[in-house]
C-alpha cells in the first residue's frame, strides 16, 4: 500500500469532518497529459480505485495564481506553462466529473476565509 493509501485510509477514520489533500492522481494523470506522457498502469489502476471508493470529495479547490512563479530547482516550469497547465489541470477535474470551485487571487486572510466558507458550504 502507498503511503498516499495509507494517510486516506487514515483520515476516513480519523473521524474528522474534513480533510485536505493538497494533490490526488488525477493531478498526476493531469501532469502526464501536460508533459504527453502515456499513463503509467500503476496511476491507471489507482484512478479507477478512487473512482470506485470515491475516495476524495467532489468538490476540488482550484487556488488561483498571484500573477508570477519563482522558479525553483524543483519548479522549472515558467509562469505562462503554469497557466497553461492550472487550465488543463482544473479541464482533468471537470472531465471526470468533479465541481472546481476557485479561490481567487487575495491575501492570504482573504483565501484562507474563501476556502473556510467552501468547506461550510459543501454538500
Amino acid at each position: 500500500m502507498t503511503r498516499q493509501i495509507a494517510r486516506q485510509r487514515l483520515a476516513d477514520r480519523s473521524g474528522a469532518r474534513v480533510v485536505f489533500f493538497d494533490r490526488s492522481p488525477i493531478c498526476a494523470f493531469a501532469l502526464s497529459a501536460f508533459l504527453g506522457l502515456p499513463v503509467p498502469g500503476l496511476l491507471a489502476a489507482e484512478l479507477e480505485r478512487i473512482a470506485v471508493e470515491n475516495t476524495f470529495a467532489r468538490r476540488v479547490l482550484f487556488i488561483q495564481p498571484l500573477g508570477f512563479i519563482t522558479r525553483t530547482e524543483a519548479r522549472r516550469i515558467d509562469y505562462a506553462d503554469a497557466l497553461r497547465f492550472g487550465r488543463l489541470h482544473e479541464e482533468t477535474y471537470r472531465a471526470l466529473g468533479y465541481e472546481c470551485l476557485m479561490i481567487a487571487p487575495a491575501p492570504l486572510d482573504q483565501r484562507i476565509a474563501a476556502v473556510e466558507r467552501a468547506v461550510e458550504d459543501r454538500p
